[in-house]
């Protein structure tokens, strides 16, 4: 690089003195043109370097968030394509899956094939057992952006099952750091955790008041009551009420992920859980909290420590609402929202 810029100097004196002064120029542009070609070579060869693979299993898979160990042999996969991932706090799995396929990246069927046939769970053993298909993977992954190979080339597997396994390689292998503590934590296990924290994840729609009310569930859980937590209704609902009628819990009644009709956690976590809510969770203050409603408008939640405060705190919710939007928007159904609908939305129109 010194070499070519003192090149370029000499030609620049040479330019400025005398009869060949065209001569020069020409010169001068075709060394402008191959320094640019060489910023291009070297941005490329940083491309290359980003894009190294790790080869696990036969699978080259790369994760920006992840070290490599400088023991590992790393190589570029030529017949490979780099793709970004988002993993988004509070979707499902169901919802990721449907992205992926949006992109034509993977299939649900391909994944849920591979999932009962166990390829994961011999990997990575905080992946549960007791449930079946898309539901061992819900809440597991890790929310962030994700860069990883696609390898093109595999004769045991399809184009679709390919994807899936180097896809969710690359998010197990991030969110099994969740997983190496073993320890219980406030009498909990980690899956048991991360299923509460993902209650809290959707309860607090607006990001604020995480711990407060983990603390009400943290009563309830020692109490060995029901959650009644409406986020695990509309979990299963697939829609959203600002105010769940007394029909929508009828729908649920027979499902164990309704935190209404059954006691304690819901079998899985029901979305993808941030780092901050699970700290948010661990680290809840102790209340005599046992009630809570959240205000739309106001995006706080209103806490009681009795049922008969609680009903009155309903009542300033709803019409806090009604203030604003009218009525008919109390039971109103909206579809594909999952508890963010007043958090997506701009509450000054």
């Amino acid at each position: 690089m010194k070499k070519l810029l003192l090149i370029l100097l000499c030609f620049i004196l040479l330019y400025s003195c005398g009869p060949s002064k065209k001569i020069y120029k020409k010169e001068i542009e075709i060394i402008r043109i191959k320094n640019n070609h060489l910023k291009l070579e070297i941005n490329k060869l940083k491309a290359i370097i980003d894009s190294i693979t790790v080869l696990e299993n036969n699978i080259p898979i790369i994760d920006t968030f992840s070290t490599i160990n400088p023991n590992t042999v790393v190589f570029k996969e030529i017949n490979s394509e780099v793709i970004m991932i988002e993993v988004k706090v509070g979707e499902r799995i169901s919802d990721f899956v449907k992205r992926l396929e949006d992109k034509k990246l993977t299939s649900k069927e391909a994944l849920i094939g591979l999932i009962n046939k166990g390829v994961f769970n011999d990997k990575y053993n905080f992946i549960p057992a007791h449930v079946n298909g898309l539901l061992r993977f819900e809440g597991l992954i890790k929310p962030g952006i994700y860069n990883l190979t696609i390898s093109k080339n595999d004769n045991k597997h399809s184009k679709n099952e390919i994807n899936a396994i180097s896809i969710f390689n690359v998010l197990l292998d991030k969110s099994s750091e969740r997983f190496n503590d073993r320890e219980k934590i406030r009498g909990l296990t980690k899956y048991e955790l991360i299923t509460m924290a993902s209650i809290i994840e959707k309860e607090d729609a607006f990001d604020t008041h995480a711990g407060i009310i983990a603390s009400v569930f943290w009563n309830r859980n020692a109490n060995n009551g029901r959650f009644g937590s409406c986020v695990t209704v509309e979990y299963l609902l697939g829609y959203h009420r600002p105010f769940l009628l007394f029909e929508d819990l009828d729908k649920v009644s027979n499902s164990s992920w309704s935190t209404y009709h059954h006691k304690g956690l819901p079998p899985t976590p029901i979305c993808f859980v941030s780092d901050e809510t699970i700290n948010e969770t661990i680290n809840a203050k102790e209340t005599d909290y046992y009630f809570f409603v959240m205000d739309w408008v106001k995006k706080i939640p209103y806490m009681a420590v009795k049922y008969e405060k609680h009903c009155d705190n309903a009542k300033i919710a709803k019409q806090s609402v009604i203030d604003v939007y009218g009525s008919s928007i109390i039971h109103q159904k909206m579809e594909n929202y999952y508890y963010d609908y007043f958090s997506t939305i701009n509450l000054n129109n």
